[in-house]
């Protein structure tokens, strides 16, 4: 049987949490291994915009939550155990319903570590309605990416 992790433990895995006024996202970089790069994150219930990663493809594992997943304009539920692969370039976005954790192992990481480029965009229709500034949203998201530090991070 397993037990609850000893939670000092889980203060060693770099995490940031972050603020926007649509979003609040919090992100646990458990590591970069062959390339892959390997992060819990947190979403609270509401909706998260649709964007896409054109050089990075993602595969999702839920670990906890429900809602519905939006891949590529089509919606489809979600609950523990689920898995979802995002390829590149397909816009992805989520209608939680209970606050969600997943993994989420990406081919290549969002942020080029050597260039700090970063590979999101958001869908536009998304960014006209909601009027979002994505050179902050890129900025949010270097800073999430581009630093192992554990300090919070408000936008």
């Amino acid at each position: 049987m397993f037990k609850i992790i000893d939670k000092k433990i889980l203060n060693e895995i770099p995490y940031k949490k972050v603020r926007t006024k649509v979003e609040t996202l919090d992100v646990y970089r458990i590591g970069v291994f062959d390339n892959l790069v390997y992060e819990l994150v947190k979403i609270n219930k509401g909706n998260y915009p649709q964007h896409k990663h054109n050089n990075s493809e993602a595969k999702l594992h839920i670990i906890s939550g429900r809602g519905k997943i939006i891949i590529n304009g089509g919606e489809k539920n979600y609950k523990k155990w689920d898995n979802f692969f995002i390829p590149k370039k397909f816009y992805h976005g989520f209608n939680v319903k209970t606050e969600t954790l997943f993994l989420s192992i990406q081919n290549n990481p969002i942020i080029n570590i050597k260039t700090g480029e970063i590979d999101i965009e958001y869908l536009e229709k998304w960014s006209r309605t909601k009027k979002i500034n994505l050179k902050l949203a890129e900025n949010i998201v270097r800073q999430i990416f581009a630093t192992q530090n554990l300090e919070e991070l408000d936008v």
